[in-house]
């Protein structure tokens, strides 16, 4: 029932506002924004408590109504539990957050789509647990397919720099491979079908 305080004068009104766009609504990629509700508390001079219904969080005076006594945080309105407060003539209308409303789960982050590696891109050195060989991680023909092998991994490194500076190809009876067109010795024994790709793999 109402207690002593009915003779001050005031409007409760309590609505929901949702500040989500409808077109949001469908769209799993996008965050739902946290639900404000609105209610509008006034007194005609006295203290007055206005009933949210929920724990209120982040309340905000939105608009003060009419001529009334200016609405000051701590002075003259202010909340605790699920009330809002107003006193000394406030009259205004107050939105809010339920505080223990759950919080909506973070915009995924977008997941950057890999870009293939270019035959040029692809090769490096490794070590086969007997030497450094550079290895062609993706080729035109063949995948994963290692080169000759070497102790020295400045050397294989090496190989694999004359293999885009100082070489060409040519047959070898199986298919097109580099060679070290100063020292005829062949850098990196992969075998393409064509010399168009062979070439791709060393420049």
């Amino acid at each position: 029932g109402m207690n002593s305080m009915t003779k001050f004068l005031f409007i409760a009104v309590l609505t929901t506002v949702l500040s989500a766009a409808a077109a949001f609504a469908n769209d799993a990629n996008h965050e739902m924004p946290v639900e404000r509700q609105s209610l509008v508390c006034e007194s005609s001079g006295g203290y007055v408590e206005c009933e949210a219904g929920v724990t209120v969080a982040n309340v905000a005076m939105d608009k003060q109504k009419g001529r009334s006594t200016a609405c000051t945080f701590g002075q003259t309105w202010g909340y605790h539990d699920t009330r809002i407060w107003v006193n000394h003539g406030c009259r205004a209308q107050f939105s809010f957050e339920d505080a223990n409303a759950p919080v909506p789960p973070p915009t995924p982050a977008p997941v950057p789509t890999p870009r293939p590696p270019e035959p040029r891109d692809s090769v490096d050195c490794r070590w086969n647990n007997m030497n450094w060989q550079p290895w062609y991680s993706v080729d035109m023909h063949f995948i994963g397919r290692a080169g000759h092998g070497y102790q020295d991994p400045n050397m294989c490194g090496y190989a694999v720099r004359l293999s885009k500076q100082n070489a060409i190809c040519n047959w070898n009876g199986i298919g097109f491979t580099s060679y070290d067109i100063e020292t005829n010795a062949e850098v990196i024994s992969l075998s393409y079908q064509t010399v168009e790709a062979c070439y791709a793999a060393i420049r």
